[in-house]
């Protein structure tokens, strides 16, 4: 999340300004997972019809990019950021930052939930654990991430449509299942994965070894993927809520955001500048996220 990001304005015109064994030891309870977030709908936008809300993001804005001073990648000039361009990221940072939070929180909360219940199947266990008897099938272990997941990015799809300043698709329901899927999916099969590891490596041990390897999975899963999943995944999200949103005839602009330092890939789609909606970026991607981590934003101007 960008620091100290801050309400942009609005414009007029184009876009704008998740045997019996001894009790284990029970986890530690994380502070954070105490209460319920607190995530509000992002907010209704007085937009006048066939005009987009956000950072003015026009040819002239094009060419105020291309004015400002270069940074340097490799043999390429890539363009100082527009202040417009920074508007609009400050604007789309308002919109998720409840977002991110809530989701981050909500997916921990399930993870540890079923950290306890993976513990209390263990405990009924005779003789050697296995992960096949231990571990929920995949599609119910998947399917129970997505739903924890679905309300909050379900609001990450909207506020793309409500930045975007455009009346709501028809798919937007399709749109938080399918996001709310991809999360789950790149959460689960890498901590499946470690679990099986882990019962495998320690089923022959004293059952409080196996429980702290589980807990160690869990707990590398928390601290350490959630966060990156969550922001893949509102990203993602908020693009296809803005790509629903805008009409047919659309043009669409990529505009970088270097929070790991420059990429490439991303640099090249800013490149291209405007392309009509439906036509893809270098990379093959018709709005960001182009990779892991990927914090870019789509922007674009009325055909009309």
């Amino acid at each position: 999340m960008r620091a100290g990001a801050t309400p942009a304005p609005t414009t007029s015109g184009t876009w704008s300004t998740a045997d019996t064994a001894p009790d284990p030891k029970p986890e530690e309870a994380e502070p954070d997972l105490a209460a319920e977030p607190a995530v509000s709908e992002p907010s209704a936008v007085e937009v006048p019809a066939g005009e987009l809300q956000g950072v003015r993001g026009s040819e002239a804005d094009a060419e105020a990019i291309a004015e400002g001073t270069p940074a340097r990648r490799g043999e390429e000039v890539m363009p100082a950021r527009s202040d417009n361009d920074e508007a609009l990221l400050e604007r789309r940072d308002q919109l998720v930052v409840d977002v991110e939070a809530g989701l981050a929180k909500k997916l921990k909360r399930a993870l540890q939930d079923e950290q306890n219940e993976l513990l209390d199947r263990l405990r009924s266990v005779r003789g050697t654990p296995k992960a096949a008897t231990l571990l929920p099938d995949e599609p119910e272990h998947a399917a129970h991430l997505a739903e924890a997941a679905r309300e909050l990015l379900d609001l990450a799809v909207r506020a793309g449509v409500t930045f975007a300043g455009a009346g709501p698709g028809d798919d937007l329901a399709r749109i938080g299942v399918e996001v709310s899927d991809e999360v789950a999916a790149n959460l689960i099969t890498p901590l499946r994965r470690r679990l099986s590891e882990a019962i495998r490596d320690n089923a022959t041990d004293e059952q409080p070894v196996l429980v702290e390897a589980i807990g160690a999975v869990y707990r590398e899963c928390k601290t350490q993927r959630v966060e990156l999943a969550v922001v893949d995944g509102v990203a993602t999200a908020f693009s296809k809520g803005i790509f629903s949103a805008v009409a047919p005839g659309t043009r669409l602009r990529w505009v970088v955001e270097d929070t790991d330092g420059p990429c490439p890939d991303c640099d090249d789609n800013a490149l291209a500048g405007f392309l009509p909606k439906g036509e893809a970026f270098p990379t093959g991607q018709f709005h960001p996220p182009a990779h892991v981590g990927c914090r870019c934003l789509l922007t674009g101007e009325s055909s009309a």
